[in-house]
C-alpha cells in the first residue's frame, strides 16, 4: 500500500516538473504571470464590436435634405378653377390649369392633376353674367329653356399636342351625366380635341367658333338659313372638332361646306386625322348613349354633330 502511494507521488511530481519546464519554454525568461500580461489575447480571448459613427450634419445638408423632401410632397386642389373664369378673365387656360392641381414630374415639368376634374355644377351667377347676351341669348324663350335647365359639366381633355387641358361645357341637364361619361372616358383614351370652350368666347358666334375648332354645345340659336331653334338652343346638341368635321349641304347645285375653311375634310373617303365616322371611338360612344349622329343624315352631313331627342 505504501509503495502505491509512493508511485502516485512520484507521477504527481513528474507532471508537475513537465508542466514547469513547457511553460519555461513558452515564456524564455519570463514567469508565467508576465507572459500573461504581456500577451492577453492568448490568455483572454477578445471581443471585438463595430462601431459606426455617424458623421454631424451641417445645416446646409439640412437644409438640402428638408427641401428633397417637400418636394416629393404632392397637393391636391378641393376643386379644380373651371375655364369660364379663365375665358372671362381673358388668360389662357392652360396658364390657370398650372396655377391649380399642378404637380411636377421628374423633369420638373408641370402637369394637370385630374383627380376631381370630372363634375357637374348649376349655373353660377357669376357664369350667368358670362353667357347673358350671347349663348344665353337677349330674345331666349325661358319658358322652353332657362338656367334652370342648364348645367355646367367640367372636364379634361387631351389637346392636339398630348397635353391635358381643362375643358367646360354647358348643357341640357337631361345630358349633362352622359357627356361627363363620355368625355372622362374619352379623356382616359387618349382622344383629343383642339378646344372645348363655352362659345361665348366666340361671341356665340358659330363660325367663329368652327373655325377655332372648339368643341361646344349649348347655344340659343335657329339652324342655319331656317327659323327653327337649333338642338343647340335647348342644350340637347354637341358639335365635335367642328374644322375637321363640318357642316355638308349640297345647295343650288353645289356643296356649301361650313366652316368655308373646312372644304379639304368635306371628303370623308380620305383618312385624316380627328375624323369622325362609325368606326370612331366618339361616334361609339356617343351612340350608346343613345345620340344621334349628324353625320348620318339624308338631307344633309353634319358630321360634327350629335344631338339627344328627349321629346
Amino acid at each position: 500500500m505504501k509503495n502505491q502511494l509512493i508511485k502516485y507521488i512520484s507521477i504527481l511530481l513528474f507532471i508537475i516538473v513537465g508542466c514547469v519546464l513547457i511553460a519555461k519554454t513558452m515564456t524564455g525568461s519570463q514567469t508565467v504571470a508576465q507572459y500573461a500580461a504581456s500577451h492577453p489575447s492568448v490568455v483572454t480571448p477578445t471581443v471585438v464590436v463595430e462601431i459606426e459613427v455617424i458623421p454631424a450634419v451641417t445645416d446646409e445638408e439640412k437644409d438640402i435634405q428638408q427641401s428633397g423632401q417637400n418636394a416629393t410632397v404632392e397637393t391636391q386642389p378641393s376643386k379644380p378653377k373651371t375655364t369660364s373664369a379663365v375665358q372671362r378673365s381673358g388668360q389662357d387656360a392652360t396658364d390657370v390649369i398650372q396655377q391649380d392641381g399642378k404637380e411636377a414630374d421628374a423633369d420638373g415639368v408641370e402637369t394637370v392633376s385630374v383627380e376631381n376634374s370630372f363634375y357637374i355644377e348649376t349655373i353660377s351667377d357669376e357664369l350667368k353674367e358670362y353667357m347673358a347676351g350671347k349663348s344665353y341669348a337677349d330674345n331666349i324663350d325661358e319658358s322652353i329653356m332657362n338656367y334652370d335647365m342648364l348645367r355646367l359639366v367640367v372636364i379634361c381633355y387631351n389637346d392636339l399636342e398630348g397635353n391635358t387641358a381643362r375643358g367646360e361645357i354647358v348643357c341640357n341637364e337631361m345630358i349633362a351625366q352622359d357627356l361627363l361619361e363620355i368625355f372622362e372616358e374619352l379623356y382616359y383614351a387618349g382622344y383629343q380635341f383642339e378646344e372645348v370652350a363655352l362659345i361665348d368666347k366666340y361671341d356665340a358666334d358659330d363660325d367663329a367658333s368652327m373655325e377655332a375648332n372648339n368643341t361646344s354645345c349649348f347655344n340659343y340659336r335657329v339652324v342655319d338659313n331656317t327659323t327653327k331653334l337649333s338642338y343647340h338652343a335647348y342644350g340637347l346638341a354637341i358639335d365635335i372638332n367642328p374644322f375637321y368635321n363640318p357642316y355638308v349641304q349640297f345647295r343650288n347645285g353645289e356643296d356649301y361646306i361650313c366652316p368655308t375653311a373646312s372644304a379639304p375634310y368635306a371628303d370623308r373617303s380620305m383618312d385624316f386625322p380627328y375624323k369622325i365616322d362609325e368606326n370612331d371611338l366618339c361616334y361609339k360612344l356617343f351612340k350608346e348613349h343613345g345620340f344621334s349622329w349628324g353625320g348620318a343624315w339624308n338631307s344633309c352631313k353634319d358630321y360634327q354633330h350629335f344631338e339627344k331627342r328627349l321629346r
